[in-house]
């Protein structure tokens, strides 16, 4: 049913009284042309009408028929169905509170799977191009993806137009000044924002020199920390930091909503150590 549609069967609710009359007036207008028609050609008069009342199959009937066709019956029937239950929910309030709380639980419990489900399958990942992003790794062993392993792949894949590497680094205590805090971090190549086309809103990316063994300590922030730990100052930029009491300096903010999986707080640059943590824990972008 289209918006005219709607409009229509509205005005025809609230205009209900007149809507009868009218479809009354209707009917008999037609019904006695019918009638006359039939006289017209030599019938007497109660045959005519019998005729006409046979080929309409008789008035209320087709008042029937109408109702059904604008939809008014069908609200008509569940306006009664709405006033029969609340009867009945007043006469019996101890049913109605039970009914009432089992159908809140309902609604509470279908919201929080279809969030879950939507997050995690139905929304698409908030980078460009998001059906080029394929999550690559040991598919067999179920190991850690050693550096020299995501190297080699990066070099030698063909498969795909570029490739980054990450680690959740789990819970680590930032300090600054007198402000301390325990935080969430991720530790990533280099070139893992590129490889999502992410654009950061302050500052820039890594260089290769941080992600040396020995080179400059760098983080990035993410953007709800860097509104509500350092009030959203736009000269955070170079401002030194402790990192498990390491001193890192603050090179860049995230984009405002940047997720990965799960809420980061902050960049960090992966070293030629360890592994990239759990089994495929690669971001790789298929070419076009």
């Amino acid at each position: 049913m289209g918006i005219q549609g709607m409009m229509r069967l509205l005005r025809t609710l609230f205009r209900q009284h007149r809507a009868e009359s009218d479809l009354a007036d209707e009917l008999q207008f037609h019904l006695q042309n019918e009638i006359q028609n039939n006289i017209a050609a030599g019938m007497t008069p109660e045959e005519g009408r019998y005729t006409a009342l046979r080929i309409f199959g008789g008035v209320d009937q087709v008042k029937e028929e109408c109702r059904d066709y604008h939809g008014v019956r069908f609200l008509e029937e569940f306006s009664q169905d709405v006033r029969y239950g609340l009867r009945m929910m007043r006469r019996s309030p101890g049913f109605t509170v039970v009914a009432v709380l089992s159908l809140a639980l309902g609604i509470g419990a279908n919201t929080a799977v279809f969030s879950v489900v939507n997050a995690v399958l139905l929304r698409s990942l908030p980078y460009p191009d998001p059906t080029r992003l394929v999550r690559v790794g040991q598919q067999v062993t179920y190991r850690d993806v050693s550096i020299p392993e995501y190297e080699f792949w990066k070099e030698h894949s063909s498969a795909f137009s570029s490739m980054a590497g990450y680690r959740g680094s789990g819970e680590r205590r930032l300090s600054c000044g007198t402000m301390q805090e325990w935080i969430k971090g991720i530790t990533v190549t280099t070139d893992f924002l590129r490889v999502l086309g992410v654009n950061l809103a302050l500052g820039r990316e890594f260089n290769s020199e941080e992600t040396h063994a020995g080179g400059p300590q760098a983080l990035i922030l993410s953007d709800s920390l860097w509104r509500h730990s350092f009030g959203s100052d736009p000269q955070v930029l170079g401002r030194a930091v402790l990192l498990d009491e390491m001193s890192y300096t603050i090179i860049g903010v995230l984009p405002r909503g940047f997720w990965f999986q799960e809420a980061a707080d902050v960049l960090v640059p992966l070293r030629p150590t360890g592994s990239l943590g759990d089994a495929g824990a690669n971001a790789s972008r298929c070419p076009p």
